[in-house]
């Protein structure tokens, strides 16, 4: 039997992590919250297995998206990650300098979008 896709979900905003938890958990993935990037690192160390994939806000105080992700993969190198915010003009993602390969997902997004870009993102890693 396949073990469950392992995500982590980092956003500072709790009705954001429970839909999203709700839609991916619904989609068959052990899903685990972190309502801060410190807190997010704190169960990367703690969890034996590595997560899958970090899907993680822009924008949260103390820690920005960019910042957990980049301490996030010392750690767990093999870990995809999704970027998500409510800014998504151009320009505003240009400057946040999430590089080249950057996967972005614009909020709000449906419960499709949600999965399709999660599904992608994972079927690319796995054919890579």
């Amino acid at each position: 039997m396949n073990k469950p896709t392992r995500v982590l979900i980092a956003d500072d905003e709790p009705l954001v992590r429970r839909a999203i938890k709700r839609v991916l958990v619904r989609g068959g993935f052990d899903v685990h919250e972190a309502r801060s990037g410190a807190e997010a690192l704190i169960l990367c160390e703690a969890e034996e297995e590595p997560f899958d994939l970090l899907v993680a806000d822009v924008v949260m105080p103390e820690m920005s998206g960019r910042e957990l992700a980049e301490r996030f993969r010392v750690m767990s190198p093999s870990t995809k990650v999704i970027y998500m915010s409510a800014y998504s003009e151009p320009e505003v993602i240009a400057n946040l300098a999430l590089g080249p390969n950057a996967v972005f997902l614009p909020k709000a997004f449906t419960p499709t979008s949600l999965l399709s870009r999660v599904r992608s993102v994972l079927e690319a890693h796995e054919a890579g």
